[in-house]
């Protein structure tokens, strides 16, 4: 189930290609947390999910020799974090 609903979702796909490869070894439940913030961003951004997530990538491979900002989750619970002090 695991391994068919990474090859469907595209925006797991993009976010298993962490610089840092921590995602890609995260249980199931974190994994869905970081994928809820994706889809909270886009909707209150105006993009697709999978702009969002090519971003948190973009952004952690240019700071990939950086052990936390070379991360998805760096730019991700960041992002949510602010949205949660925001309300």
């Amino acid at each position: 189930m695991t391994v068919f609903f990474e090859n469907v979702n595209r925006v797991e796909s993009i976010l298993r290609t962490d610089p840092a490869n921590v995602y890609a070894r995260m249980d199931f439940e974190t994994c869905d947390s970081y994928r809820k913030v994706v889809e909270t961003i886009a909707w209150g951004a105006d993009c697709t999910e999978e702009e969002v997530a090519d971003l948190a990538v973009s952004l952690a491979r240019e700071h990939s020799l950086d052990e936390r900002l070379g991360h998805v989750g760096y730019y991700l619970v960041a992002a949510a974090e602010r949205t949660r002090r925001a309300r």
